[in-house]
Order: C-alpha cells, then sequence, then structure tokens
C-alpha cells in the first residue's frame, strides 16, 4: 500500500501546474532582482530605504542604461508620492517571485531570498551596468521559470515559428498564443490544477481589451530574453525585430516535450533537469557532471559549501538547515564557482538518511510539507 501512494505521489510531480505571475509592463530589468536583495539587510529594512539605495543604485548606472538595446525599465524618484509608481512595480512583482515578505513594517528576505543572498555576496565583480553576472542569470531563471514557465515557454515558442516580428506583433496576437497553450496544457495536467487552467482561459478569453493585458506581459518578457541573451540583440537593434539567439533555440530543447505537441515543466523537472538546461545561460564553454566522481571525490567537494550554507542559514544554533535553501545554495554554488553541474534530487538521494562529510554526518529528512524537510548535521 505504501509503495502504491509513493508511485501515486511521483506520478502527481510530473504533472504540470499553472505558473503565470501577473506584473506591470514596467518590470523589464533583471538586474534590479540582485539589486533588491543586496539592500535587504539580514534583519530586515524599511521598504522607505529600500527605495532610497535601488534609486541611488539607478542614477549610478543611468549611463550604461541608456546604451541597452532597450532602454525601459528603469526605477526613477516619486515626483509627488512618497513610492515612485516604477518602485512599486518591481516591488509588487519581487513579493510575488518569493524574494521577500513583510513583517512588522520591515521587509524581510525568504528563505530563497537570503540563499540568493548568500550566493550574490560571494560574486567580486558586481557592477553599475545592467549586464547580468554568472550568478545572476542562474538565480532569475530559476525565479522566472519555477514561477511564470507558462508565460516563458509560449513566448519562446512564438519566437521560434514566427522569427523577426516585432514587439507589437506578439502583443497582437498573444491572446490566441496563450489560449492554444493552455488547452494544451490541460491534457497533461493533474485534475486539482485543471480547475485552475480552466478558471484561466475563462478569465483570458474575457479579456475586454486583451492588447492592453498583453502590454503588462510580453515587453517585460522580451527584455528578460534580452538579458540572459536569449534572443539576437544585434537583429533587435537593427531591425527592432525579435528572433531567438542559439541560447534560446537551444534552452527550448531542454523542457519536458510531450508526445512533440507540447513543452512544460514540472516540479520533477525543477529537480531533475534544470541545472543541466540553465548551463546554457552561462558563457563558460566547459562542465563537468557530480556523477561522474566517486563517493571520496564528491566528499571533498561539498565539505565547504556545506560549511558555507551552515555559517549562512543556521539559525538558534539548531543542528538543521531549510531542505531547499541548503541544497539549492549547494547546487547552484558547484555550477556557477566550480562548474559541476549536480541536479537536486541527484544530490539529496547521494546525502539520503545519514553521510559522511568532513567532520560532520549529513543527513536528509522530509516531511509531509515541504517547507518543514530539512538537513540536519552534527556539530
Amino acid at each position: 500500500m505504501l509503495r502504491v501512494l509513493y508511485n501515486l505521489l511521483c506520478g502527481l510531480k510530473k504533472l504540470n501546474k499553472l505558473r503565470i505571475v501577473s506584473l506591470k509592463t514596467q518590470v523589464r530589468r533583471l538586474r534590479y532582482f540582485s539589486v533588491f536583495i543586496r539592500t535587504i539587510a539580514e534583519a530586515g529594512s524599511k521598504k522607505g530605504y529600500i527605495q532610497d539605495e535601488i534609486i541611488k543604485w539607478s542614477l549610478s548606472s543611468h549611463d550604461y542604461f541608456i546604451t541597452l538595446a532597450s532602454p525601459t525599465g528603469e526605477i526613477i524618484r516619486p515626483r509627488t508620492k512618497i513610492y515612485s509608481q516604477s518602485f512599486l512595480n518591481y516591488y509588487n512583482a519581487f513579493k510575488v517571485f518569493n524574494i521577500f515578505t513583510e513583517e512588522n513594517e520591515l521587509v524581510i528576505l525568504t528563505r530563497m531570498g537570503k540563499m540568493g543572498k548568500a550566493l550574490l555576496i560571494e560574486q567580486k565583480n558586481f557592477d553599475y551596468t545592467y549586464r547580468l553576472t554568472e550568478t545572476e542569470k542562474l538565480l532569475t531563471y530559476f525565479m522566472i521559470i519555477q514561477s511564470d514557465a507558462d508565460y516563458i515557454i509560449s513566448l519562446l515558442e512564438a519566437l521560434n515559428s514566427e522569427p523577426n516580428k516585432s514587439q507589437e506583433y506578439f502583443i497582437k496576437n498573444f491572446k490566441e498564443i496563450i489560449l492554444n497553450r493552455l488547452n494544451k496544457k490541460i491534457s497533461y495536467s493533474s485534475t486539482s490544477s485543471r480547475y485552475r487552467i480552466f478558471d484561466a482561459i475563462n478569465r483570458i478569453k474575457n479579456w475586454r481589451n486583451a492588447e492592453r493585458y498583453c502590454e503588462d506581459i510580453v515587453p517585460p518578457r522580451f527584455n528578460w530574453f534580452i538579458d540572459l541573451d536569449l534572443v539576437d540583440v544585434e537583429s533587435f537593434r537593427k531591425c527592432s525585430t525579435y528572433k531567438l539567439s542559439n541560447k534560446g533555440l537551444n534552452l527550448l530543447t531542454r523542457f519536458q516535450n510531450y508526445d512533440q505537441k507540447y513543452r512544460d515543466i514540472s516540479d520533477q523537472w525543477l529537480e531533475e533537469s534544470f541545472c543541466n538546461s540553465s548551463i546554457l545561460l552561462l558563457d563558460k564553454n566547459e562542465f563537468k557532471f557530480f556523477a561522474i566522481y566517486n563517493d571520496n571525490e564528491k566528499t571533498q567537494i561539498l565539505e565547504n559549501v556545506i560549511e558555507k550554507s551552515i555559517t549562512n542559514f543556521r539559525i538558534l544554533n539548531l543542528p538543521r538547515l531549510s531542505l531547499n535553501q541548503a541544497i539549492y545554495f549547494l547546487i547552484f554554488s558547484l555550477l556557477v564557482q566550480h562548474s559541476i553541474v549536480c541536479e537536486y534530487k541527484e544530490i539529496v538521494n547521494w546525502i539520503g538518511f545519514q553521510r559522511k562529510i568532513g567532520k560532520r554526518k549529513i543527513g536528509i529528512r522530509k516531511t509531509a510539507r515541504e517547507y518543514e524537510s530539512y538537513l540536519y548535521f552534527t556539530d
């Protein structure tokens, strides 16, 4: 009976849920992701302080901003109100992306926000430009694909099937594009997810001014594609039209492909294939895979990274860490700093119930509620 339940749960992880994020058209520059995270203090920061620091950064970066292929999405000073609308648009978007939360008038990083900050503070080349570092490409891609895959993949597929079209063309046709996708998605989704998908389909069908809605969907994501080098920037500069770059074309092939008709991601894909997909965004030429190393070599590779995760994420001196926070820090550190590709599920399975790494014993403890799962360690 337990085996049947286990197989059922594994089967549900393969099915697809709705991944759509609602945000304003202003949210066009992925660099602000790391600027926000770097600005928020460990114990939290006031919202006004965050705006002041980000506007300082924007002003210092303005000369670079105006040279961008698509110089839009800059956070500017408020004119009359306390907060500028451009700041609030990004603030609300990153809150939806679960980067931070609000508590007692303070803005507090979530566990995943703290994981991102721990990775970002290790990079030495943070500057006043809008160029994404390797770490930022990895983190921002993870942030948008796990929450917004339906919009992201539908637009990548549209650019693949109809290259060299203007942004206005895709704004005009996006309602049809996303409805076609969601109608296919139903066949590959669990019963509980289908209700949300049907609801989304009905809401989109009832858009009174579809192009107005699509102006908040298409331009931000096209700018994200520029930031991630997924579209041909030179083609855009010359003709103001979009087509996928080689990176974009290759990335599209890494998503799950159902019956050669429908591409998507699932929780299972995030655990088993995300890192292998994300290396296409990085500018490194050679990667090694965690699987090629023997157990002693794996232990040596992980020892220092595990110590960093304990230093960064340990709370109240308890001998355990949030599982997702710790594991994503481990695999992203290996990928960016050591060019080693290791998937979430791969490292969880390797550590298992208990494994000795350095002077510590490390083990995985999972619960029915994912946020209560943890990695335990001995001192």
